[in-house]
Order: C-alpha cells, then structure tokens, then sequence
C-alpha cells in the first residue's frame, strides 16, 4: 500500500498544512486530520489561506507515488522548502 498525503486546502487547492503516513501503522485519516488542526494551533498560524484569503478548508488525502514515507521525505521537504520561500514573498492578503 502506497504512502498517503493528507493536505488541509482552501477552495483554491492552495495548502495550509500538510502530513504524509502510512495506513496500517497506527494511524487512520481522523487521527491525521486531528493532528493537523492541533499543529495549526501550536504553531498559531491563522486558519484561513494565506495566500487568497479563503476561510473554506477541506482536508484531502491521496497515495504518494512511493510505499513509505521515507522514500517521500526528499521530494516532502523539498516542496516545503520551496513553500517556505513562497511565504516569504508573497504578500498576505486580508480575511475575509
């Protein structure tokens, strides 16, 4: 069974959080789900987009191309650096 990626999107598919895991080792999609809204609130980020403002959020999972999350991490964390950047330098809009 491939790995899995949870991500947490505005309607704009723009992502506010993510994780990846592995179905059958102790986790299931509302346990990652959960841990997303707590990780938002412990690193006090707004829930809403930053990037187009959205306050409507849905959570999304789908299989990574690859079986573990391990073979992921290279291309997990070279997206993240790359969204790190992004939210350097894009200006932040207002809520709605």
């Amino acid at each position: 069974m491939p790995a899995l990626l949870t991500q947490w999107l505005c309607v704009n598919r723009h992502c506010i959080l993510a994780a990846a895991w592995e179905e059958g080792q102790g986790f299931e999609r509302a346990a990652v789900e959960g841990f997303l809204v707590e990780k938002l609130e412990e690193l006090k980020l707004n829930p809403w987009c930053g990037l187009c403002g959205s306050t409507k959020l849905h959570f999304e999972t789908a299989p990574l191309p690859v079986d573990t999350v391990a073979q992921a991490m290279p291309g997990l964390q070279a997206c993240e650096a790359d969204q790190l950047l992004t939210r350097e330098f894009y200006p932040r809009p207002k809520t709605n």
